[in-house]
């Protein structure tokens, strides 16, 4: 898996700042690995499993968090950095607290990592739900455009 995330994060930022289409790029990458992560449970041979690995490499957290960072950089005002990171940076960080402890309960309650996967694909999926949703400075000036 990182050896596949390396090059695939390189990659996809560098695409993301030729194109500009940083949100387009991760309405792609979130859902694929959302499907990586339930393929882990769903894979029943190690070609699968290792399958399933590769795909959240090349579309997994490490290669949308770059695009997200510039992302936040391009909807905030640049008075609104720091504070619009450190909220970015504290979500990260008790992700990386809660996750754990929270898959920890799940398999001493089912015996089994599957439901933790599960969970963690469901909250990928949610994440593009979200993406999806929100409103970009283009579309809010847009709108004030022709409210006006």
């Amino acid at each position: 898996m990182p050896l596949a995330t390396i090059p695939s994060a390189i990659g996809f930022g560098y695409l993301a700042d030729r194109s500009g289409q940083r949100r387009r790029i991760m309405a792609c990458l979130l859902p694929a690995g959302a499907i990586a992560l339930a393929m882990v449970v769903w894979s029943s041979s190690l070609f699968g499993l290792y399958a399933a690995l590769l795909l959240y490499g090349l579309s997994g957290k490490l290669v949308i968090d770059p695009l997200l960072i510039a992302s936040v950089a391009e909807q905030t005002d640049a008075r609104a950095h720091g504070k619009a990171f450190a909220l970015l940076n504290f979500a990260g960080t008790v992700s990386m607290v809660l996750a754990p402890t929270i898959t920890g309960l799940i398999v001493d309650i089912t015996g089994s990592f599957n439901s933790g996967f599960f969970l963690a694909a469901l909250l990928q999926a949610t994440a593009w739900v979200l993406l999806l949703s929100m409103r970009t400075r283009e579309s809010v000036k847009t709108e004030e455009r022709h409210a006006s």
